[in-house]
This record gives structure tokens, sequence and C-alpha cells, in this order.
């Protein structure tokens, strides 16, 4: 979030901002890592790790296209020039550009990137089972 409220040249971002992305992403990664799957957890959080696992099935899609969708969405001035003002006009582009992104990334994947899988485990068969 940060990164949509400060420009990538700002001295908040290249420094403190930075940290902050790693902190979080080291608590997240700590939380799945450290975090007992009981089922006291799985009732407690189990939505969310559905969620993140079906995430990781897409990611690759919605890597591909989230830029793309940054420049029709956000508008290609805001990206380029680094005019982050906060105003709701700001902050609705933000959301329809983030779930846009996930949104657009899954349809991807399921009409395109999954089905050469298929096509590619059909003429290319794994040697080994898993």
């Amino acid at each position: 979030l940060s990164s949509a409220l400060f420009s990538w040249e700002s001295y908040f971002i290249r420094t403190i901002g930075f940290t902050f992305l790693y902190l979080g992403f080291s608590i997240l990664l700590m939380e799945f890592i450290l975090n007992p799957r009981t089922d006291d957890n799985l009732s407690k959080l189990g939505f969310f790790y559905k969620w993140i696992a079906q995430m990781g099935v897409y990611s690759y899609g919605i890597y591909l296209f989230h830029l793309y969708l940054t420049q029709f969405v956000v508008g290609k001035d805001y990206v380029e020039e680094g005019n982050y003002i906060f105003t709701t006009k700001v902050l609705i582009s933000f959301l329809i550009y983030f779930f846009g992104s996930i949104a657009f990334g899954i349809a991807m994947s399921k009409l395109v990137e999954i089905p050469m899988l298929k096509v590619r485990d059909r003429f290319f068969p794994r040697r080994t089972k898993t």
C-alpha cells in the first residue's frame, strides 16, 4: 500500500518503505512456517490459508497481467510521472486495479495457462510419478 501512496523515487520508499515491505513478508512467511496447522488454527484461519494457496495457483497469470492493468486503470501518466496524491479517485483506481489484476490473472490462467499445461503434459509426460 505504501507504494500506492508514495513515489518510488521518494526517500521514504527507498529507505524505510522497502524495509517495511521486507518485514511484512517475513512476518507472513513466519506465520505459515511456525504456526502449526491444527484443527483450531484451520477453523480460524482456514479461509485465509485456502485463499493464499489458490493465489499461488494463479500467481503467474496475475503477475503477467498486473502491469497492463496499471496502465489502463490507474493511468500511464500516474505511473510514469509519480503523481502519487492520495485522493478518493486514486483509492478507487487502486482498488479496481488490485481486484481487477487478480480477476484478470485468474481468468487468463484458466483460459490459457492451465489448458496449455495440460497439452504439454499430454505430449511430454513426466518420467517419474509424484
